[in-house]
């Protein structure tokens, strides 16, 4: 994996899992069977299949579909609602944003600014731009995925 095309397959592929270390390891564990090529283009079906056997590790260690439903398990149901919610975003959003599309006569548009907050303490949203006049959020791209899938299979 020394050539410059080689190394740009890489950095693309960690890029796209947003650095994350468990998807960076389970898309590694496939290079014995698949080229670079094709671990970039199958990643969003990788990143829900089982590790390679004879790893170690609890069952939420497996697959990034396991962790993320662990951490999923951890929300309240109103965690849930806005996190599936915020899955609409393709990149980053405001509060003002995220308060527009979840906030409804269920919810006030005060209580998604400490939702948002449990959310990135659970690591599912990160803060992508403080330095702007309003915070900009987002989730991980894997996340977001999953999260897009869960959302589409509730019909909410």
């Amino acid at each position: 994996y020394g050539s410059t095309q080689s190394q740009a397959l890489v950095a693309e592929i960690c890029r796209r899992v947003d650095h994350l270390p468990l998807a960076i390891e389970l898309a590694a564990a496939r290079t014995k069977v698949l080229s670079l090529t094709q671990i970039r283009d199958r990643l969003a079906q990788m990143l829900s299949l089982p590790a390679p056997t004879g790893r170690v590790g609890t069952d939420r260690h497996k697959t990034m579909s396991a962790a993320l439903d662990w951490s999923y398990g951890l929300l309240t149901s109103q965690e849930r609602e806005l996190f599936m919610w915020l899955s609409v975003f393709v990149g980053s959003f405001t509060l003002e944003a995220a308060e527009a599309v979840y906030a409804d006569e269920i919810l006030a548009a005060e209580q998604v600014l400490p939702l948002l907050s449990q959310l990135i303490d659970h690591s599912l949203v990160v803060v992508s731009d403080r330095a702007a006049d309003s915070a900009r959020y987002r989730l991980l791209e894997p996340v977001r995925e999953l999260s897009h899938q869960n959302r589409q299979g509730r019909r909410c």
